[in-house]
């Protein structure tokens, strides 16, 4: 996920690493939690796409099944701030209101039926402003009607590292992890991707890898055809068509700066891009560690540049004003090696 912070763009949610996991967000295929029981209960051939065996989509289903049981609870907003949740969010378009257990959140264990964090939407409208939503007050809710619309499970980085989470059963919980996630009691919308300015400005703090988190779409009203794991439930307000939802939150090259070209590091590979002259090239680091873009050779009019050391979730640009090919590579991953051409 990419976003515009002041002038610049940044890669602030990375979903893997690459590796075995299935996105399965498809409107065409048994993707949400009903879904996955009506096919778990029929006995029906599992499409290839889900790369699920049959043991497993039965775990899956019974991991879901005891999500959704525990936390019926929660239909009562005032039970969720007994047992120790509190707002950390403003209400997220398609996701709803963050309420974060912290006692949860610092254990660092993955249990399918003790979710970390509680989503709500605001249950009548107009929906108030974001300072009068209301907030967990000595284990009571002191704002208006609250209906809840979806889980998230959250591991810390520190402890589980930079591979993917052993979480729910196959291969279908893409777990995702935050960037640049500014945190603070004073935070404007609650916790969110800033920038360091902007972050300190509002006196909080910026993390610069936040800890893997994955939703869970299980409560009865909020079936998400775009994944039972998937990040936005277009159920959710604003409510939009399912199978127009993702063309609509894709990247474009018009989201990128003016006459840049995007190239995207990801699981520690650089791709080869070809550009007109002049135009700039718009790199963002993808992965969990951090990178360099450096020229091979300072012999060209553009062959020196040298991004330096940029971390997860943060980007580089440069333009390139004379053809030719200019040949780069990652000083702390020499490994690494892309090509710009320019035309």
């Amino acid at each position: 996920m990419f976003e515009r912070v002041g002038a610049n763009i940044m890669t602030t949610i990375v979903e893997g690493p690459a590796g075995p996991q299935t996105r399965c967000q498809s409107v065409d295929l048994p993707c949400s939690f009903e879904d996955l029981k009506e096919l778990e209960a029929s006995g029906d051939p599992i499409p290839e796409e889900l790369n699920l065996t049959p043991d497993e989509l039965t775990e899956l289903v019974d991991q879901l099944s005891g999500l959704q049981e525990a936390i019926a609870k929660y239909d009562d907003v005032n039970q969720a701030c007994a047992d120790g949740y509190i707002r950390t969010t403003d209400e997220a378009a398609n996701m709803g209101a963050h309420f974060n257990n912290g006692a949860l959140v610092k254990d660092g264990e993955f249990d399918p039926s003790k979710p970390e964090i509680l989503m709500y939407e605001y249950s009548e409208e107009p929906v108030p402003p974001a300072a009068e939503l209301g907030q967990c007050n000595n284990g009571q809710w002191n704002g208006g009607p609250m209906t809840l619309t979806g889980t998230s499970f959250f591991l810390p980085w520190e402890q589980v590292g930079d591979d993917h989470p052993e979480g729910f059963a196959g291969q279908l919980d893409n777990w995702h992890m935050h960037y640049q996630l500014c945190a603070g009691p004073n935070i404007e919308g609650g916790d969110r991707s800033l920038d360091f300015e902007t972050c300190t400005a509002e006196n909080g703090g910026i993390l610069p890898k936040y800890g893997w988190m994955i939703h869970a779409w299980v409560a009865p009203d909020f079936d998400n055809q775009l994944g039972v794991f998937a990040m936005w439930n277009n159920t959710i307000r604003p409510v939009t068509d399912a199978s127009a939802f993702q063309t609509e939150r894709t990247f474009t090259p018009d989201d990128l700066p003016e006459g840049a070209a995007y190239q995207p590091i990801n699981n520690f590979e650089f791709g080869d891009v070809t550009i007109q002259a002049g135009d700039e090239v718009f790199w963002s680091n993808n992965d969990p560690v951090a990178h360099t873009v450096t020229a091979e050779s300072g012999d060209d009019p553009n062959g020196d540049f040298d991004s330096g050391n940029f971390g997860p979730g943060q980007t580089f640009e440069t333009t390139f004003n004379q053809p030719g090919q200019y040949t780069y590579f990652c000083t702390l991953h020499p490994q690494m090696k892309g090509v710009v051409t320019v035309e």
